[in-house]
């Protein structure tokens, strides 16, 4: 048991040293002046109890967590030190945002996308201070900060998702007792602002002025086959491609971190099976085990090329232009398949599909105010204009 020894220092002021054993070993927590009365008697406690887990390997009980989670930095330097705790060594905000990104397995772009938030976490909040201050209450001024400054609802709710994310790592890394994120709401990734569809028309406009074929192969696997680019698109081999079934097999990074969604099949639809011919039968470079070769680019690259045929086939830019050209495929077989064959060809949910990429077009409220006329409406959504 351990045993609590009063002692009155110059002055008359009053410490106090617990005495407990570590197996053989006679160990002293001294204890300051500022700690007396009744938590002198908790804290002997808590040390008998804290000893037997380090000697019996045990996790410690619930009262003793509660117990460890309340208290000072001071008194769990001091456990530490005689050997009653591991020493946590809390580092600054901005330290814990570099060791996250720093530790991190996610993809490039993503840990992109981290940094972006960092340095917009920073324009509120100082690297210096200490990550066990922060409130609630300032996380929401911090949502609120960068509201002012203009963002967008899905540009705040990827800020607030990403700084979640770092926090709960926190968390789990035994850093922080709580997630000061915890109860801020996220908002909408939706912004209907930057939805678009790209109809057919236009994008025959934009095969018709293409640099090359590869980049034909490229627009028809987005916004026929709704790959992701360049994710996906970049990735398609000639082994990928199933002449005799009519199908291709698309590698997805985006979802292989889900068992089974590693890759999907697609069917070659008649107009993405036209692009992909003509490159195997176009195509000076053989050697290349990829079917798009002479648009492989970076992501800033692609999209500085696709303006330029934008430009070219005298169409005004739309925002997002790859991800809404894989949203018009989404729109287009949506509309002539079920929902749950339409999901497994595009790779993502019905959920998803529904809340991110589908909406009403121009034709949907062209068609509802047509005559009625079965024949010619079941014509206009398999040839959407």
């Amino acid at each position: 048991m351990a045993s609590i020894i009063k002692r009155t220092l110059k002055g008359g002021a009053v410490s106090h040293v617990i005495r407990f054993r570590l197996g053989e070993k006679r160990r002293d927590l001294f204890l300051p002046p500022a700690y007396s009365g009744p938590y002198i008697n908790e804290i002997a406690i808590n040390v008998d109890r804290l000893a037997g887990c380090v000697l019996s390997g045990d996790a410690p009980d619930r009262r003793t967590e509660a117990f460890i989670s309340t208290a000072s930095a001071d008194l769990a330097d001091r456990l530490a030190r005689v050997g009653l705790l591991t020493r946590v060594v809390i580092p600054t905000l901005g330290e814990l945002w570099d060791r996250f990104i720093a530790e991190s397995s996610a993809k490039d772009s993503t840990l992109r996308t981290y940094q972006t938030v960092r340095a917009r976490f920073f324009r509120y909040f100082r690297e210096g201070e200490d990550p066990c201050r922060l409130t609630n209450e300032q996380c929401r001024a911090w949502l609120d900060f960068c509201s002012a400054e203009g963002y967008a609802e899905a540009s705040l709710a990827g800020c607030v998702q990403r700084a979640k994310t770092v926090f709960t790592w926190a968390v789990r890394k035994g850093v922080l007792p709580t997630n000061p994120f915890e109860g801020v709401r996220r908002g909408s990734f939706v912004n209907e602002r930057k939805r678009a569809y790209i109809s057919l028309d236009r994008y025959h406009r934009l095969l018709e002025v293409c640099p090359s074929q590869s980049w034909r192969t490229l627009l028809a696997l987005c916004r026929i086959g709704g790959l992701r680019n360049p994710s996906e698109t970049l990735l398609v081999r000639w082994t990928d491609v199933d002449w005799a079934g009519g199908r291709l097999r698309v590698t997805s990074p985006k979802t292989e971190h889900h068992t089974g969604k590693d890759s999907r099949i697609i069917p070659m639809f008649p107009e993405l099976r036209a692009e992909i011919d003509r490159q195997f039968d176009e195509s000076e470079n053989y050697d290349s085990p990829y079917v798009v070769t002479h648009a492989r680019g970076s992501a800033a690259n692609l999209r500085t090329g696709l303006l330029k045929i934008i430009f070219h086939a005298g169409l005004e830019p739309w925002p997002d232009l790859f991800q809404n050209l894989r949203r018009s495929a989404d729109i287009d077989i949506s509309s002539r398949f079920p929902a749950h064959v339409a999901a497994a060809w595009l790779g993502h949910s019905p959920v998803v599909s529904a809340k991110h990429y589908l909406f009403p077009t121009e034709a949907d409220y062209a068609m509802a105010v047509a005559p009625v006329d079965e024949n010619s409406i079941v014509h206009q959504i398999v040839h959407r204009k």
